[in-house]
């Protein structure tokens, strides 16, 4: 039971991290503010200064993967809100120069890796298999609504002319600080936290074993839709590459339209359903792969995996919008991301489909044959059970005493 409060405490704790370290309300408009305040050009930005953070990424994340698992976790979401800080530390007195600003790219990516690999991976090492689509849904639902509230505030800020974009940055280093407070807090993840499970699987403690870090409904209620489906039950394994790709494709479709609309609404509608049937399959994807892989390890996998999307990402940003690429407008881009999802979901749908139409069929064909097999059972018994009544009955009549009369 005091296990149990302990990492309920943690989860409590990890989701606050999320939050707090997603809270940056002048994240979107950090061009604007330097072009606005800081006398950089848009060119500059877009081209010198931004790109330094897709390096960053990759090569952080070469970094990470090899020493998260090692070092448990927390030292890497603690680092995480240092870089966070130091960020923004830099945002506000520090962005004077090309050479200052890509340093500010390189620890803001670095803040972003390790939240990647470390922020959600911390709660496999401590919690049973069973627990970690909850868990997921629930560190992703923290970081979402942590964008949201971040969004919202500093566009209604901005709106409104309650603040400007540089004022906005001292509300960004707010959310640094809180986050990294919140990360010391963190229990420390123990080696042999794995022994203790096998040893409580070993003496049959079902208690902990079955329901270890079961949370209040009252914690159940930040983004809807990703809490949902950490409490939905069924098996991915057998419908997984199904609903992996029919959201897809329904996702290059939302591409698709979002490239050809000019109309506002419409445009949000499918933004909305491409970002939530992403973030979804994103909850589905990472418990799934937890439970399947060997303990202590997750940071190094979820690491190859963040490292393969990141360079995959880079390569199709350079074919489609590099000047060496095709250079493409923005509405073209949406068109090729769009075709790059429906072909995807396809792929997906081609994967699975033939192995369950193979599996009905061998199911349909066996059920044939179990069928013919119990009628001639059942007819053989019928027939012996005949014969041997038949066999009875004149052992019967035989040995009938002499003075009963019988008939001839």
């Amino acid at each position: 039971m005091k296990e149990r409060c302990k990492w309920k405490a943690a989860i409590l704790v990890l989701i606050m991290v999320g939050l707090l370290k997603e809270f940056r309300p002048s994240g979107p408009f950090l061009v604007d503010y330097a072009v606005d305040h800081k006398n950089f050009t848009g060119e500059q930005m877009t081209h010198e200064v931004l790109p330094a953070t897709t390096g960053s990424y990759i090569v952080s994340l070469i970094l990470l993967l090899m020493v998260t698992d090692v070092l448990c976790y927390k030292p890497i979401i603690v680092a995480g809100g240092v870089y966070n800080t130091i960020t923004w530390v830099i945002t506000i007195w520090g962005f004077h120069s090309i050479n200052l600003a890509r340093l500010r790219q390189i620890f803001y990516g670095l803040s972003v890796t390790t939240t990647e690999v470390a922020y959600f991976t911390y709660m496999y090492a401590n919690i049973e298999k069973n627990e970690y689509k909850r868990v997921t849904s629930y560190t992703h639902s923290a970081i979402h609504f942590g964008q949201f509230v971040s969004g919202m505030t500093g566009q209604l800020l901005i709106s409104f002319n309650l603040m400007d974009f540089e004022e906005l940055n001292y509300l960004s280093l707010g959310g640094g600080i809180g986050a990294l407070l919140f990360s010391l807090l963190l229990p420390r993840v123990l080696r042999d936290v794995e022994e203790e499970k096998a040893l409580k699987a070993q003496m049959g403690d079902e208690n902990d074993a079955e329901q270890p870090m079961k949370l209040n409904e009252k914690d159940e209620k930040g983004v809807v839709l990703g809490l949902i489906v950490g409490r939905t039950k069924m098996c991915w394994i057998k419908w997984g590459c199904l609903v992996f790709g029919v959201s897809t494709v329904l996702q290059g479709v939302a591409l698709f339209v979002m490239a050809k609309t000019h109309d506002l609404y419409v445009a949000y509608a499918m933004f909305i359903l491409f970002q939530t049937m992403f973030q979804v399959l994103v909850i589905i994807a990472k418990s799934q792969v937890a439970e399947s892989i060997r303990e202590k390890s997750e940071a190094f996998i979820f690491g190859m995996n963040t490292l393969t999307a990141c360079i995959i990402h880079l390569l199709l940003t350079m074919a489609v919008t590099s000047r060496h690429g095709f250079h493409l407008p923005i509405r073209d881009q949406y068109v090729v991301y769009g075709v790059y999802g429906i072909l995807l979901g396809v792929g997906f749908g081609c994967y699975d489909l033939p192995s369950k139409l193979a599996g009905k069929t061998r199911s349909w064909s066996v059920d044939v044959r179990n069928s013919f097999g119990r009628g001639a059972k059942v007819g053989g018994k019928d027939e012996k059970n005949v014969h041997d009544e038949e066999k009875e009955m004149e052992t019967i009549s035989a040995s009938m005493p002499y003075s009963i009369p019988r008939e001839h």
